[in-house]
């Protein structure tokens, strides 16, 4: 690595998927040698194993399940929300970004639709869309998700001044990724 490159300590603060475009780019305009690279995506493919194993108990068949209800209009637990949602995560660590969308969305109309909707929960959704849109470089519905997460972020926060860091630290989240 070169001396003043910062790569490998802003690595730490960003998404694994984000990190591999990252490397990718280094990879094609022939930043740093094949081995120094290869160890970087090989360690960061480690990461997103481990992280990987937690989902394994989610089976296919019951998310299939689950999909037909929600298109069906039949109440769903939160419990198998959850799992819905946990599914989401799983297909974007898989790379299978289409798939994950398909279900964020899914979910994220649902839980728009109760009663009791929970602004957390569609926000959850939303950074889970927003990363999906970077990861598949889809610009211009990564940005119709940016005023979705303004906007629900402004929603959640009332006036006081916790309430501002609130908004303060969630447009910064908005200002990373971007």
């Amino acid at each position: 690595m070169f001396k003043y490159d910062l790569t490998g300590k802003i690595c730490d603060y960003l998404d694994s998927h984000m990190i591999l475009k990252l490397l990718a780019f280094m990879k094609e305009n022939k930043v740093y040698n094949e081995n120094e690279i290869t160890s970087h995506l090989n360690t960061i493919n480690n990461t997103i194993e481990q992280s990987l194993n937690k989902y394994k108990s989610i089976s296919k068949e019951s998310i299939d399940s689950l999909i037909s209800q929600l298109d069906a209009n039949e109440a769903v637990s939160n419990n198998d929300m959850k799992q819905l949602y946990y599914y989401a995560q799983y297909l974007y660590h898989n790379q299978q970004y289409n798939d994950a969308l398909d279900i964020l969305t899914k979910y994220e109309s649902y839980i728009k639709n109760k009663d009791n909707a929970s602004n957390l929960l569609v926000e959850e959704s939303l950074w889970g869309r927003f990363a999906i849109y970077i990861a598949i470089n889809d610009i211009l519905n990564g940005i119709k998700v940016i005023y979705d997460l303004i906007h629900h972020s402004i929603k959640r926060c009332h006036y006081g001044k916790k309430n501002h860091l609130i908004k303060l630290n969630k447009h910064i989240w908005v200002a990373h990724w971007a």
